[in-house]
């Protein structure tokens, strides 16, 4: 992810930025989100705004929020928490949200199922009650993708 991050930045691509930004916020990491919320005009970063508020960043302080993500995949080791309950109850509410854009919906979900499928069975098992509620919102998302294609 880190690799991948830096070739964001050199290109100065703000849409990769924000999703993969979007995606380390919802790892649920307090201390980065912490640092994060510092980045957002001081204000402090609204749960409810997380989507506009990153958005808004990845334009208007590209370079903060590049160094911010390679800072917070590095916590990660370049990679993610493991354990699903670290990342997926924060993703299905954003996911509940009628102002997530679908593109946005849509590659959340991508990254979300590319991770489950590396958990083992007994971390599946674990997590059976976020993965459920993840399932249910995941299909309205890619039920809303699919009619609108």
């Amino acid at each position: 992810m880190i690799a991948a991050l830096r070739r964001c930045q050199a290109a100065g691509d703000s849409d990769a930025l924000y999703f993969c930004a979007a995606w380390l916020h919802g790892c649920g990491i307090p201390a980065a989100n912490s640092a994060l919320a510092s980045l957002v005009d001081g204000d402090g970063l609204d749960t409810e705004a997380i989507d506009s508020a990153l958005r808004q960043l990845a334009r208007q302080r590209f370079d903060e929020l590049a160094q911010w993500c390679i800072e917070t995949a590095g916590v990660l080791n370049g990679g993610m928490p493991r354990d699903p309950s670290a990342w997926l109850p924060g993703l299905t509410y954003a996911l509940r949200r009628d102002d997530v854009p679908l593109s946005a919906g849509v590659h959340r979900v991508a990254l979300a199922d590319m991770a489950l499928l590396t958990c083992s069975d007994a971390v599946l098992s674990r997590n059976s009650v976020h993965i459920r509620a993840y399932q249910t919102v995941r299909g309205e998302l890619l039920a809303r993708a699919a009619a609108r294609n």
